[in-house]
């Protein structure tokens, strides 16, 4: 997801023109319209209802762009000023883009009204895996949906990630209660799947396989933010992180837990250690952590009651909040 590719469109829903849009960010039109594209595809819906005129944002666009619109509005300034930041000013952060829309640009606002002089710049780790990105220090932190493992690299928890099934409204499993749902339930409707490189895929087909479960794959796409377009209009069902069911159209789509069937990891932050982060660095991890338990909808863990087997969660604390 590029932050040029959401900055036209937010300045096209903006000036409800394409040709002001064009002029004023100096493209021509069938460059605009890609970007558009491009933007629309990543976010998983349409967010410019083309028809009308003047150009208006379709409903869901609407709550989507007022969401986003001022921290794509900083973060582009900052990307645009950021050959002119000095070293310490600037934050280098590798996430995918589903985590970028979950939580980054919903961090960015508040952090960038505290510190308005540092550049936070995002490097999308779907093509190129985090871990690559921290060992050759192309990004000061990793968002990850898990803790590394295997791996020399401290880690702040800062979210419980579990997977969910995403249903159509209405649909049979939509009564069942989460934890009745079982493996052959979900096998028994089509499976709209991510690219096999996420660890949901590989885990929901590696669970089918260890129990000798039949089942169809009806569509496989790029990216899970156009899961739920899929599922609300009658492909099938799926399986995603509740990261993912964040991003979804919840007037299409029901969701249901399935941490009964399959493992919870705990997201958060990673990055090298014995290596000083910068003041910029430790604020934004900060900002996201208060994100985390007070904005974003996700819940956050508790390690002694996890160790008890108690499914309730609290709040998480950074374990060096002042380095």
């Amino acid at each position: 997801m590029e932050v040029n590719d959401l900055f036209a469109l937010v300045t096209v829903a903006n000036l409800r023109s394409f040709s002001r849009a064009a002029e004023t960010l100096g493209l021509t039109q069938p460059t605009l319209s890609k970007r558009i594209a491009r933007a629309e595809t990543a976010l998983g819906l349409q967010v410019l209802d083309r028809a009308k005129r003047p150009i208006s944002p379709t409903p869901r666009g609407l709550e989507v762009l007022q969401r986003i619109g001022l921290a794509v509005e900083i973060l582009r300034d900052n990307q645009s000023s950021s050959s002119n930041i000095g070293t310490g000013d600037s934050v280098v952060v590798a996430a995918t883009d589903e985590l970028t829309s979950t939580l980054i640009l919903g961090t960015s606002t508040t952090f960038h009204r505290k510190m308005p002089g540092v550049a936070l710049k995002i490097v999308s780790s779907d093509a190129e895996g985090p871990y690559g990105l921290l060992e050759r220090e192309k990004v000061d932190i990793a968002i990850l949906h898990a803790a590394p493992r295997g791996r020399e690299l401290d880690f702040e928890p800062l979210f419980l990630f579990e997977r969910v099934l995403l249903t159509p409204r209405g649909h049979v499993l939509e009564t069942k209660q989460d934890s009745q749902i079982t493996w052959g339930d979900i096998a028994a409707f089509p499976l709209i799947l991510t690219s096999p490189r996420i660890q949901n895929h590989r885990l929901l087909e590696d669970e089918l396989a260890k129990r000798e479960i039949p089942y169809r794959v009806a569509l496989e796409v790029h990216s899970s933010t156009l899961v739920a377009k899929a599922v609300s209009s009658g492909l099938g069902i799926s399986v995603v992180g509740n990261t993912s069911a964040l991003l979804e159209d919840q007037g299409g789509v029901t969701t249901k837990n399935l941490s009964h069937l399959m493992p919870r990891d705990v997201g958060g932050i990673a990055y090298r250690p014995g290596r000083p982060l910068s003041s910029a660095t430790q604020a934004f991890m900060h900002e996201l952590a208060e994100f985390c338990r007070n904005r974003s909808g996700l819940p956050v863990p508790d390690f002694e009651r996890e160790a008890r087997g108690d499914n309730r969660v609290t709040a998480p604390t950074l374990s060096h909040p002042g380095r």
